[in-house]
């Protein structure tokens, strides 16, 4: 019974993780209805899987996909929070918590040791390197130098998956003359225009 209970939440979950797979790649904002769909269903499957860090982890991001609702976002770093007690080493749940906590305003205290985390759990995750170096180079002049090597370690892992997400994201942030010597000397550039940015910021 408890396999069968198991495998119910696992399927339950997983169409969720599809549909906000879904959200995401489109980049919009979920609707009402099929947002409440989606939340039922990881409701059913923590009641059928009780201490599951994923279903958990997963009900933080339905949570966070509505962005524009704080209540919702103090929602999502909750169950983030609760998906460590059983995941303690997961990097995204890190990554996630540090992307609600900066969305909340909340960066004082520990928030330099989320990003530490991340880094540390998940140094050649694409989404991780994205977040910590997103709010990293917006929080620079504020972080020590630990968190600071931390974020450049980030942007050079990702400069060798994809230089151009980490260019925009530093160039957003006003921190090209960090991100530019660290991209790799094969790069390519489809635009002409970041190679002079960088030969501008170098």
């Amino acid at each position: 019974m408890w396999a069968a209970k198991l495998g119910l939440a696992e399927t339950l979950a997983y169409e969720v993780t599809d549909q906000i797979a879904s959200w995401q790649s489109r980049k919009v904002s979920p609707e009402l209805e099929p947002w409440l769909q989606a939340r039922d269903q990881l409701e059913s499957a923590q009641r059928l899987a009780r201490r599951n860090g994923a279903v958990e982890e997963l009900l933080g991001v339905l949570y966070s996909e509505r962005r524009r609702n704080p209540d919702f976002q103090q929602l999502a770093l909750d169950h983030f929070t609760a998906a460590l007690t059983q995941r303690p080493s997961s990097p995204y749940t890190w990554a996630s918590i540090a992307d609600v906590r900066y969305r909340l305003g909340s960066t004082t205290g520990d928030y330099e040791q989320v990003l530490l985390n991340a880094v540390l759990l998940g140094p050649n995750e694409p989404e991780v390197q994205r977040i910590v170096v997103d709010y990293g180079f917006a929080l620079w002049d504020d972080i020590g130098p630990e968190t600071k090597a931390a974020v450049l370690q980030a942007i050079a892992s990702g400069m060798r998956r994809n230089p151009m997400e980490m260019l925009k994201i530093s160039e957003r942030r006003g921190r090209l003359s960090l991100a530019c010597p660290r991209v790799p000397s094969d790069a390519r550039f489809p635009d002409p225009l970041w190679a002079k940015l960088c030969e501008a910021n170098t």
